[in-house]
């Protein structure tokens, strides 16, 4: 399994990252057919998540780097939902190093640290086009709660047992 590690955005970093975030949704959903997709995108992301475009103590954004190739292969967001369950809010492996192990191994450094926060639960929303993704979650242990729109809610229990020493 690749190694690792998650680095924490900065917060002159966020911004950037919310556009990024925003742009990506908004995508994904005129894709899945929703009219007024940017402004729903944005009033979500900056509302509900970001509501100062800043960092805050419920959401959690990583630079995923590895250390086989020394550089940033991607980032994370995880965005806590109240006491229990973590959810994956985004995440995004570079183009250059996709299907090579580096989301499987965030997933895994993701449950270690929902574990190390006191959650008991993933969640995850993953588009119905994006196959590969589904397939990792599900061998992850991820199960589908709920289909529809072209995309799939999943959740996983998460257990101590999941923390590497």
């Amino acid at each position: 399994m690749k190694e690792i590690k998650f680095i924490p955005y900065a917060e002159s970093e966020i911004g950037d990252y919310i556009d990024e975030v925003i742009n990506k949704f908004t995508i994904a959903l005129i894709k899945s057919g929703v009219e007024d997709a940017a402004t729903i995108a944005e009033k979500k992301v900056i509302g509900e998540f970001f509501p100062e475009r800043k960092l805050n103590d419920k959401q959690f954004v990583f630079h995923i780097k590895a250390k086989d190739v020394k550089a940033i292969v991607g980032c994370i967001w995880l965005a806590a939902r109240g006491n229990n369950e973590l959810r994956v809010a985004d995440i995004h492996i570079n183009e250059a190093h996709r299907r090579l192990g580096y989301g499987m191994a965030a997933m895994n450094v993701a449950h270690e640290f929902a574990i190390r926060k006191g959650f008991s639960l993933m969640s995850l929303n993953v588009f119905d086009e994006n196959v590969n993704a589904k397939k990792m979650y599900t061998r992850l242990g991820y199960e589908v709660i709920e289909e529809g729109n072209g995309r799939s809610e999943m959740q996983k229990k998460l257990l101590n047992k999941e923390i590497q020493p």
